[in-house]
């Protein structure tokens, strides 16, 4: 569906994100914390990704 997609560097923006977002709150209010995005299968860091509306077009490769 999405084709080929670069998981780890999606998966470390998503870490980058959870970082920054633990300082505000916002992710988690999500229930995303980095160690459970740098322990998720690629299925679930997509699924991570779609949650929090990231683009997934920008990590096609």
């Amino acid at each position: 569906m999405y084709g080929e997609i670069d998981i780890e560097k999606l998966r470390e923006d998503i870490s980058e994100e959870c970082y920054a977002g633990s300082f505000a709150g916002g992710m988690e209010e999500m229930g995303i914390g980095a160690m459970e995005v740098e322990n998720a299968s690629d299925k679930e860091v997509i699924q991570m990704a779609k949650e929090l509306g990231i683009n997934l077009r920008k990590y096609r490769v």
